[in-house]
C-alpha cells in the first residue's frame, strides 16, 4: 500500500522495490516455517501448513488483488482527469441508484396491473405520466447535497405544447426535465429505449425511439400533441465528455416545423459534474441549475424561416447563453470547485489532505485572490506549496496560463499529481530568486516572503517587478511586523508549521516584513501600492503592487 500511495502521491517508482522486499521477506518465512513440516508432531505439523498457506495468501493478495482495487477506484480515474472514488460517494450512488431501481420497478408494477383494469389506455398513460413526473422529483428532491436551482423568468407553465430542447451532460438530465411537466415524452436512443430498468415504462408512456428517423413518427406525435404533450429533444444526441456543447442535429428543429410547435429551450449547468459520461457510477455533490430560456414561436422567423436555418442560429444562441451561465457559477460559492480541490488531495495523506481542507476554509476558498487576479493571462504563484491556489484559480478560468513556483521538491511532486491538472497549469520545483521567471501578467506571493533575509526578499520582488507585463499587477500577502498586537499570532502560527508540524520546510530565520518596508520597495520601483487587511486576527496583510500607467492615459 505504501508503494502504490507513493506513487499516486508523487509520481515515485517504489512499488518494485516493495514488490522484491515483500517476495523475499514471505520466502524466508516460509523456508523457515517450512523446516516444521518434517516434524513428527502433528501439532507442528499443522502450525507449518498454516503459516505458509497465510503466506502464500498474503503475496498473492499484495501481488494481485490490492493493486488491482486501488488502480480501480483510485489510480484509473485519476489518470483519466476524474476524482478517485471514496467510500462516501460510493454509498451515496448506491443510495440514490437504489432509489432509482426501486422507482422503476413500482412503475411497472403499475403497468402490470393498470393492463388488467378496464379503464381507457390513453388514461392510463396520463396517470403514468404524472407518476414518472412525481417520481423525477422525488428523486431530485432526496438528493441533498447537491444545490438545485431553477431559473425560469417568463414564468412558462408548459401548458402549450412545445418542443423542449435541452443540452445534453449527464444521465440526470433525463430527470431535469420530466421534472419539469407531467405532460411530457421524449425522444430518447438506443440504450434508453432497450434499458432492462425502464425501457418497458418509457415505451409504455409512448417516448418515442427514432433511431431510423423522425419522419416515420411526424404523424404518431402529431397525436400526441392533439392530447395536449410536449416532445423533449436533446438536439446534440448524446452526452457531453466535457460539459461543452456539441453541434446540434436537425431533427427536432425538423418536427418543430412539421407540427407547427414553439420551441423552449432549457439550459443544464453542472449535471455532468454529479454524475459524469466517463464515471457514470460516482455521484458527487455540486450544483444542479437549469434555465428555461424565452419561448420561441414556431412563426418567429427571427432565427431563419426554415429548419436548417433555425439549427444554426438557435443553436448559437443556446451555447452563448450557456457560456454565460458557466462565468456567473465561475466563482468560489460555487461548491463544486471547493469539492474538486479536496478530492485533488485525498489518497496523498491524512496530513496533506486535512492541511488542504482547513488553509482553504481558512483562505475563504481563496475568493479575494479570484477576484484581484484576471481570467485571463499568464499568472506565476512563487511558493505555491501543494498548489491549490493554482488549481482553484484554473478551475476558475481555463484562459489563465498557471505556473507554480517552490523549493521544496515533495511539494511539487503531490502537486504534479492532482487529476484536476490541465495543460494549462504547471508546477516547477526551483528556487525563484535563480529561476528564470516567466514574463506575467500576475505574479503572487502568498504566504512566503518572511522564508527569506529581507535582502533576498527585496531582491525576489525587483525581479518580479522586471518580469511584469505592462498594467501587471503583483500581490503579496505576508504578516506585517509592525501590527505588533496581532502579530504574535501570526508568528506563533508559523513556528508551529515550520518548527513542530513541519509543514513548511524553511533554512533561515523568519523574517516578517513590514508595511513601512514593502512602501519604500513600491516607490524605489515606481510602482503604485495598495494595502489591503487581510485577517482579523493576525498581521497578514495584502500588497497589491501596480504599475503606473503613461500620463497621457
Amino acid at each position: 500500500m505504501d508503494g502504490l500511495q507513493n506513487k499516486y502521491r508523487t509520481g515515485r517508482q517504489l512499488l518494485n522495490s516493495h514488490k522484491t522486499a515483500i517476495f523475499f521477506s514471505a520466502f524466508t518465512t516460509v523456508i523457515g516455517m517450512g523446516t516444521l513440516v518434517f516434524a513428527r508432531h502433528p501439532a507442528l505439523q499443522s502450525i507449518s501448513l498454516i503459516s505458509i498457506l497465510g503466506m502464500i495468501a498474503v503475496v498473492l493478495v499484495a501481488y494481485t488483488l490490492q493493486p488491482i482495487l486501488f488502480r480501480f477506484f483510485i489510480t484509473a480515474p485519476a489518470s483519466k482527469g476524474l476524482p478517485p472514488y471514496t467510500l462516501t460517494g460510493l454509498a451515496r450512488t448506491g443510495g440514490l441508484f437504489l432509489l432509482f431501481f426501486i422507482g422503476c420497478m413500482f412503475l411497472r408494477l403499475l403497468i402490470a396491473v393498470m393492463t388488467l383494469l378496464p379503464i381507457r389506455k390513453a388514461y392510463k398513460k396520463r396517470v403514468l405520466c404524472q407518476l414518472i413526473h412525481v417520481t423525477c422529483k422525488g428523486l431530485i428532491h432526496i438528493a441533498t447535497f447537491v444545490h438545485k436551482e431553477k431559473i425560469n423568468r417568463t414564468g412558462e407553465t408548459f401548458k402549450k405544447p412545445a418542443i423542449l430542447i435541452a443540452n445534453h451532460q449527464s444521465f440526470i438530465d433525463i430527470l431535469v426535465l420530466l421534472a419539469l411537466t407531467p405532460k411530457l415524452v421524449m425522444v430518447t436512443n438506443h440504450w434508453v429505449w432497450h434499458s432492462p430498468f425502464f425501457g418497458a415504462i418509457i415505451r409504455y408512456a409512448d417516448f418515442y425511439y427514432v433511431g431510423d428517423g423522425y419522419e416515420l413518427y411526424v404523424e404518431r406525435m402529431r397525436q400526441k400533441v392533439k392530447e395536449g404533450y410536449s416532445i423533449a429533444i436533446f438536439p446534440e444526441g448524446t452526452r457531453t465528455y466535457d460539459g461543452r456543447m456539441k453541434r446540434f442535429h436537425k431533427g427536432a428543429f425538423y418536427l418543430s416545423e412539421k407540427l407547427q410547435l414553439d420551441i423552449i429551450p432549457v439550459i443544464l449547468y453542472g449535471n455532468c459534474k454529479i454524475i459524469a459520461k466517463a464515471q457514470p457510477f460516482n455521484v458527487r455533490k455540486g450544483i444542479m441549475l437549469t434555465e428555461i430560456l424565452p419561448c420561441i414561436p414556431a412563426n418567429d422567423a427571427t432565427y431563419g424561416t426554415t429548419y436548417q436555418e433555425r439549427t444554426k442560429s438557435i443553436s448559437a444562441r443556446m451555447k452563448k447563453e450557456y457560456a454565460r451561465i458557466c462565468r456567473e457559477q465561475s466563482t468560489t460559492d460555487n461548491p463544486v470547485f471547493y469539492e474538486n480541490l479536496i478530492q485533488n488531495y485525498i489518497y496523498k495523506g491524512p496530513v496533506e489532505e486535512w492541511y488542504i481542507r482547513i488553509k482553504v476554509k481558512m483562505e475563504d476558498n481563496y475568493r479575494l485572490f479570484n477576484r484581484l487576479v484576471p481570467v485571463k493571462g499568464q499568472i506565476t504563484d512563487i511558493g505555491c506549496g501543494f498548489g491549490p491556489l493554482c488549481y482553484m484559480l484554473s478551475q476558475l478560468s481555463e484562459e489563465r496560463e498557471i505556473t507554480g513556483i517552490d523549493y521544496d521538491e515533495d511539494k511539487i511532486a503531490v502537486a504534479q499529481q492532482g487529476w484536476l491538472r490541465t495543460p494549462h497549469l504547471q508546477f516547477v520545483c526551483a528556487d525563484a530568486l535563480e529561476y528564470p521567471l516567466p514574463e506575467s501578467d500576475v505574479f503572487i506571493l502568498n504566504d512566503m516572503l518572511h522564508y527569506m533575509s529581507y535582502e533576498h526578499q527585496r531582491t525576489l520582488l525587483l525581479r518580479c517587478v522586471e518580469r511584469l507585463r505592462p498594467e501587471g499587477k503583483l500581490i503579496v500577502r505576508d504578516g506585517n511586523a509592525a501590527n505588533t498586537g496581532k502579530h504574535r499570532l501570526t508568528r506563533f502560527t508559523e513556528l508551529l508549521s515550520t518548527g513542530i508540524f513541519n509543514f513548511n520546510k524553511t533554512t533561515e530565520q523568519l523574517c516578517f516584513t513590514s508595511e513601512e518596508q514593502i512602501r519604500s520597495i513600491a516607490q524605489a520601483c515606481g510602482m503604485q501600492l495598495e494595502i489591503l487587511p487581510n485577517d482579523r486576527y493576525t498581521s497578514n496583510t495584502i500588497y497589491i503592487f501596480q504599475k503606473n500607467k503613461p500620463e497621457h492615459e
